[in-house]
């Protein structure tokens, strides 16, 4: 039996069970060519690093890891998820500061990770910022709402953003933590293709903790991801594609 490819391999481990048993992927760990560290570097190339430690732990193949490999991907998933924890509190933050002001934010990309229930893999996701959308009216409340939690905008002045599609990012002064409030869902040249009058209308009500939030109806997820990775970021331009937003287009399938 040839052995799995490498990108096919881990692809394969992050997949759900039903789409993937385990056993299809210990027979070829007993190959006796088999090697861990292409996995290893293709995973953090990929920005998925964590999230292969979550599967591999679900499906009870920690044990087979190379034992410093084991401890450098527990710890990068420990950090992970600390790093989400602080994200999800100040999401949570926001959403009430939001709410107060009768706005139910709709939540983008990686946010809606934070949500409760997730997958591990999902829980584990290396995030940047927090992406929301937002009524175009309420764009100046609801800045002004996070600069009242301890938010600042570190590109004051800056025009850059006057045509974009959201206002410039806010970072808190302590912990870093950056949310971009969108008033469309992508850039002025891919718009027409998702507008944010037809994400709204389809999306559904949430609850989080305390607070109410939104989230996008399953197909607009997909689009979004597509056309965000593909077009916004010219992923399709340079010919490459991040494993990460793979395996959302498979826990989106998962979870439809």
């Amino acid at each position: 039996m040839a052995l799995m490819p490498p990108h096919r391999w881990l692809c394969r481990c992050l997949a759900p069970d039903g789409l993937c048993p385990t056993a299809e992927l210990t027979s070829t760990l007993d190959a006796p060519d088999f090697a861990w560290e292409p996995l290893l570097v293709l995973a953090h190339r990929h920005f998925i690093a964590a999230p292969w430690y979550a599967a591999l732990q679900r499906r009870g193949l920690l044990e087979r890891l190379p034992v410093e490999m084991n401890a450098h991907l527990a710890a990068v998933y420990t950090l992970s998820l600390e790093r989400n924890q602080i994200l999800r509190r100040e999401l949570l933050h926001a959403a009430r500061a939001f709410n107060a002001l009768g706005i139910e934010p709709l939540l983008l990309k990686g946010a809606l990770a934070l949500l409760p229930d997730q997958p591990p893999e999902i829980a584990a996701r290396l995030m940047g910022d927090l992406d929301v959308l937002l009524p175009a009216n309420r764009l100046a409340d609801s800045q002004n709402a996070l600069k009242a939690l301890g938010y600042y905008d570190p590109h004051e002045g800056d025009d850059q953003y006057r045509t974009h599609h959201h206002v410039p990012p806010l970072v808190h002064r302590n912990h870093g933590v950056k949310f971009e409030l969108h008033h469309a869902v992508l850039g002025r040249s891919q718009d027409a293709a998702l507008p944010a009058a037809e994400m709204w209308r389809d999306s559904q009500r949430i609850p989080f903790k305390d607070t109410l939030v939104r989230s996008p109806a399953l197909t607009h997820r997909v689009l979004h991801n597509l056309l965000h990775t593909l077009l916004q970021d010219h992923r399709a331009e340079w010919g490459m594609l991040e494993l990460r937003q793979v395996l959302d287009l498979v826990q989106f399938r998962a979870s439809g």
